[in-house]
């Protein structure tokens, strides 16, 4: 009976040992597992944290836009659009074009750095395309009015009047022509009195050689 009870006092001694090992590889089974998560959640928030400050690092500002100084747009028939300005590549100003239906005028509209409205020219032309009237207003009232005359090959200007509203003063030039269609003689006035008379000399080939004031 001495052994049988020892037996199974032995056998039951076994089965506790291997609970309690049971017990203790369970524990740091758990642990293992909530340390892997925990360091996951640790690596994932540090990969986030890395991933964002690489993006704001790596991300690179646009370049400044690269402009010429001058720069033209033109219409399908070639005629101007539009001419913009920059100086060191920021705006400083525009001219736009705006033409009537027949386009036997066209509207220059100035602009400003601020791309303020300065000045508009009225350009009226003649049916060879030459002008015949400019007219400089803003806030739709001329201050300047240039008129052109020509010969009659409407091509030779030859008189040109400059109406000045700020000074109320009219300056005349008047030009003479060879039949070779050389500038020979240009009168100016002011306000019809005589102001200049200057004489023009060529060579035979017609390259000019000279210019003189003549004094009335």
């Amino acid at each position: 009976m001495k052994n049988v009870d020892n037996k199974n006092k032995n056998s039951a001694g076994s089965a506790n040992v291997m609970i309690i090992i049971a017990v203790v590889l369970l524990a740091l089974a758990l642990l293992c597992a909530v340390y892997l998560v925990l360091d996951a959640m640790d690596i994932s928030s540090l990969f986030k944290k890395a991933q964002d400050t690489t993006v704001a690092d790596t991300t690179v500002a646009p370049a400044t836009e690269s402009h010429a100084d001058v720069e033209t747009e033109t219409n399908s028939d070639g005629t101007p659009k539009k001419v913009v300005y920059y100086k060191d590549n920021v705006y400083n100003g525009s001219i736009d074009y705006v033409y009537d239906e027949e386009h036997s005028a066209v509207y220059e509209m100035y602009y400003d750095a601020d791309d303020k409205l300065v000045e508009c020219i009225k350009i009226t032309v003649n049916y060879k395309g030459n002008v015949v009237l400019e007219e400089h207003s803003l806030n739709n009232e001329v201050f300047l009015k240039v008129e052109f005359n020509y010969y009659d090959d409407d091509t030779t200007v030859w008189q040109k009047t400059i109406t000045d509203n700020k000074t109320d003063k009219e300056l005349v030039t008047k030009e003479r022509y060879s039949e070779d269609g050389l500038l020979i003689e240009k009168f100016t006035y002011e306000d019809s009195a005589q102001t200049g008379h200057t004489v023009y000399t060529y060579d035979e080939s017609g390259n000019l050689t000279g210019s003189e004031e003549v004094s009335e």
